[in-house]
């Protein structure tokens, strides 16, 4: 048997006529993210996906011999049906859990109330986690893996305070370093060691709990009086509306109530989590493999805002807000703000109207969102950006509170043209159709294949601005190394700024920038 294999960055082969000197030379150590620490480099490596290779790493990992295994959703149609999938089991266990957490908490409020309070994240968290599951799966059909370093920390040290906004750690390598060591431990699905470098981070956190500076302090300050003043009696709600200040002081007094501009701040209790209330979550509804490991994660991450702080969380917010409202109105606070969602939540539980309105772009123009999907379920009334092409009956188009401000904008014939590029997490952390994961790279490639036929003269009228998040996919050095690093745009003004100084707008994605 006479194989030729090429591998590692030098694109060296081998040659071999022993069956099981080259079985043992296809194996290989798994290196789940990026974070080297937990690279075993003396051996060559099975990256699990492209979001392992960090641009302004390449001096580390181009001098390694190593493979990179296939993204398996690059298949959009199995991404489509891994999506209607994943809603199926939403449903199912957004059930379960509305169930415990009655009984946990004493408790008898309606699957409509633990959607709105739970709901964001269950939806993230199990889509999230098929991910991770099934990217270890493809790793295990391989047949090649010797062994793989796991992170040696305490799971329950792990838990999250709340939901807040996916990127504060879902997308970090070191909660991604965690979870897919829990996966690869619950099924056992690879040898491996486990390993805590010394700097490595106990535990995660928002990102959001540094000191407020002198600045923010007042504003805060300010804000509290004014919302337990004004905002406590208010029979109009309208919180975190995304409307500009005036737009929202006219329509609170066409209202016949005093204007207030700040949207209650409820601090989510930080609370020590509590093993044994978590283990009577224990779930028995599993009917394939992987609600079996859904069902053995849940408890695991569940936010401790949900379980051990979650009457504390309660109590702040029924002090806070408005204590007998009409109806809410939200653009914004249905998905991180904890406090808005328990305390609107009771609400409607009681009978009170929940009028949502879109807050950004995609939806109603994407093949599927579910983010859109949520906020249509558990909204009395949604405010869609125009649109109407859906079946639900809660549907209503209304013109764009936050498309306002660019309302004014004209085109500038002796300015720039501003190419405006999309930026997604290196890991999937949420289902909608734009390119996801490591899927990032395809939509660069296009990028480049675009601006190399544009011609010379018009390429230096280019300002390419990417978003201020990078995810680690080091953007602007990609473009520098292609040879467009004069033409990146500086970000010193704001996009709308640089939109008025502009002759032209490329959009490069079905997101709010766009519309």
């Amino acid at each position: 048997m006479d194989i030729t294999r090429q591998y590692g960055p030098d694109r060296l082969s081998w040659r071999s006529k022993d069956e099981n000197l080259i079985q043992i030379f296809l194996k290989m150590f798994l290196a789940t993210t990026a974070d080297h620490r937990f690279w075993k480099k003396d051996e060559k490596i099975l990256f699990l996906g492209e979001w392992c290779r960090l641009y302004d790493q390449k001096e580390i990992w181009s001098e390694l011999n190593y493979e990179i295994l296939p993204y398996y959703w690059n298949d959009r149609q199995r991404l489509y049906s891994d999506f209607k999938y994943l809603k199926g089991i939403y449903e199912k266990y957004l059930q379960v859990l509305a169930d415990k957490l009655n009984n946990l908490h004493g408790c008898h409020y309606s699957l409509r109330y633990w959607r709105i309070l739970i709901g964001p994240w269950l939806a993230l968290f199990s889509e999230l986690l098929y991910d991770r599951y099934l990217s270890l799966k493809e790793a295990q059909k391989a047949e090649k893996i010797t062994s793989v370093w796991i992170q040696d920390v305490d799971s329950w040290a792990m838990v999250p305070r709340e939901y807040s906004f996916p990127t504060a750690y879902y997308t970090l390598d070191s909660w991604n370093q965690f979870i897919y060591g829990e996966i690869i431990k619950e099924l056992n699905l690879f040898p491996y060691k486990k390993t805590d470098p010394p700097d490595l981070p106990r535990n995660l956190d928002d990102g959001n709990q540094g000191k407020p500076n002198s600045k923010k302090l007042m504003k805060r300050l300010i804000a509290g009086f004014f919302v337990k003043i004004f905002g406590r009696s208010n029979k109009f709600a309208l919180i975190e509306t995304g409307f500009s200040t005036w737009d929202l002081a006219r329509l609170q007094i066409s209202l016949g109530q005093f204007p207030c501009f700040f949207s209650p701040k409820i601090k989510v209790p930080d609370v020590s989590v509590d093993v044994n209330l978590r283990q009577e979550m224990n779930m028995s509804h599993a009917s394939d493999p992987y609600e079996e490991i859904l069902e053995k994660f849940i408890p695991l991450q569940l936010p401790t805002a949900y379980l051990e702080g979650y009457q504390t969380l309660r109590e702040r917010a029924l002090k806070l807000f408005p204590r007998q409202p009409g109806l809410i109105y939200t653009s914004y606070a249905f998905s991180a703000n904890e406090g808005f969602k328990v305390w609107a939540a009771e609400n409607v539980d009681n009978g009170v109207p929940l009028l949502l309105a879109q807050h950004g772009g995609h939806y109603g123009t994407g093949l599927w969102e579910r983010s859109e999907d949520h906020q249509i379920a558990i909204s009395d009334r949604f405010y869609s950006w125009g649109w109407n092409n859906r079946s639900e009956t809660n549907i209503k188009p209304m013109p764009s509170g936050k498309l306002q401000t660019a309302k004014k904008i004209k085109p500038n014939p002796g300015g720039p043209i501003l190419y405006v590029l999309l930026d997604v997490p290196r890991y999937s952390y949420r289902m909608f159709s734009v390119p996801v994961g490591p899927q990032f790279l395809d939509y660069m490639s296009d990028q480049m294949a675009f601006l190399n036929t544009i011609p010379p003269d018009v390429r230096e009228l280019l300002r390419v601005r990417p978003k201020t998040t990078s995810y680690g996919w080091s953007i602007e050095s990609r473009f520098k190394d292609a040879g467009f690093g004069g033409q990146l745009d500086s970000l010193e003004k704001s996009f709308l700024e640089r939109l008025r100084d502009s002759r032209l707008l490329i959009s490069t994605c079905n997101q709010t920038t766009y519309l």
